[in-house]
C-alpha cells in the first residue's frame, strides 16, 4: 500500500491495472481536497475504446468511492452515461453531489460550430452546476480541437488520447497565466508533421515522441468491458442514437415551418397550406412532402403563439 501525495487516499499498487486506479483516486482528490470539478476529454479514432475508457473510470470510481467495499453495488452505466443533451441536462441534476458522468457522444453537443444554438448556450449554465457539485465529466470526442474552445482551453482538467486500444496518454494543460494554447497544438502540429503516425504503427513508438510533449503527465492501460456491461453500452446508445435522430428530423422540420411562415406572412406568395407543402416543402430525395399540411397548420399556430407570448412578455 502507498499514500498519494497531499492526500489521506490510498491505494493498492498491486491491484489489476494500478495506473487506472491511480488516476480515479487523483480525480477524488481534486474533488475532495481541492474543492475541484473535473473534465475529462476523451479523444481517439472511432472504434479504439473512447467509451470503454470513460465507462472504466466511472466504474472504478464508483467502486472505490459510491459503492466501496467487499460487496460492490451494482454499477449502472445507464445511471453514469449522457448519451444527448437533454441526457446531460436532466443528470446533472439528478446525480449527488461528487459524481461521475460520462458525455459519451460529446460530439453531439460540445462542437464550436454549434456554440452559438439556444441549448448549447443553456450548457454554459450546466457547467456551472458541475462545477459547484464538483463532478468528474468526461467528453468522448475523435478530436479534442473539435471542442468549443471554451471548454478546451478554460473548462478542461485532464486530457486523455487513446492511443491503441487499452492504452492512453493522460496530459494537463498549462494554468500559468496568459497562456492561450493551454494544451500545446502547435507542439504536436510540429512535432507530427515530421512523422507520419497511422493505424499500424506500434503504440511505444507513439508514447516515445508523446513523452516530450509539454502537457504529457503519465499513461497506463485500460481493460476491457465484460461482455455484459459492452453490450448494455451498446443497447443503450442505439435507443439513445435513435430518438437524438427523431428529435433533429422534428428540427429541421420546424426550421422549414419558420421559413413557410415568414414566406406566408410576408404576403410573398397566396398559396394554401396545401399547396405550399406540395410546391415549397417538398422532398425531391423522398419524392413527397417534407410535412403534411395539417403539421405545418399546427407549427404555425405554435410560433404565432410564441410571437403573442413574446410581445405580451416585451410588454410588462
Amino acid at each position: 500500500m502507498r499514500i498519494m501525495e497531499e492526500s489521506n487516499i490510498f491505494y493498492n499498487d498491486s491491484g489489476s491495472f494500478p495506473g487506472l486506479n491511480r488516476f480515479v483516486d487523483l480525480l477524488r482528490v481534486q474533488q475532495i481536497d481541492e474543492d475541484l470539478d473535473c473534465l475529462l476529454g476523451i479523444s481517439g479514432l472511432k472504434g479504439v475504446g473512447k467509451s470503454t475508457t470513460s465507462t472504466q473510470i466511472n466504474k472504478r470510481y464508483f467502486e472505490r468511492y459510491i459503492s466501496p467495499g467487499k460487496h460492490f453495488g451494482k454499477f449502472e452505466l445507464k445511471k453514469y452515461t449522457a448519451y444527448t443533451i437533454d441526457d446531460v441536462f436532466t443528470k446533472i441534476d439528478e446525480l449527488p453531489d461528487c459524481s461521475v458522468l460520462s458525455g459519451d457522444e460529446a460530439v453531439n453537443f460540445a462542437l464550436g460550430e454549434d456554440w452559438m444554438r439556444r441549448n448549447r448556450k443553456n450548457l454554459k449554465k450546466i457547467f456551472t452546476r458541475i462545477r459547484t457539485k464538483h463532478f468528474i465529466f468526461e467528453f468522448n470526442i475523435p478530436d479534442i480541437w473539435w471542442l468549443d474552445k471554451k471548454y478546451r482551453e478554460n473548462m478542461m482538467s485532464f486530457w486523455i488520447h487513446i492511443i491503441k486500444k487499452g492504452i492512453v496518454m493522460l496530459a494537463l494543460p498549462n494554468i500559468a497565466p496568459g497562456i492561450e494554447d493551454r494544451w500545446y497544438r502547435k507542439w504536436l502540429q510540429k512535432t507530427f508533421d515530421k512523422k507520419i503516425i497511422n493505424y499500424f504503427t506500434p503504440a511505444e513508438d507513439q508514447m516515445k515522441i508523446l513523452r516530450k510533449y509539454p502537457c504529457y503527465f503519465d499513461e497506463f492501460h485500460v481493460p476491457k468491458l465484460d461482455e455484459v456491461l459492452y453490450q448494455e453500452h451498446l443497447k443503450i446508445r442505439a435507443e439513445k442514437m435513435l430518438i437524438k435522430e427523431e428529435n433533429d428530423e422534428q428540427e429541421f422540420m420546424k426550421l422549414l415551418t419558420v421559413l413557410a411562415y415568414n414566406y406566408i406572412t410576408q404576403n410573398i406568395t397566396k398559396m394554401s397550406f396545401n399547396e405550399y407543402v406540395d410546391k415549397v416543402l417538398f422532398d425531391p430525395v423522398r419524392d413527397k412532402p417534407a410535412i403534411s399540411d395539417t403539421t405545418l397548420l399546427f407549427w404555425v399556430k405554435e410560433i404565432n403563439g410564441l410571437i403573442e407570448e413574446h410581445k405580451a412578455f416585451s410588454s410588462l
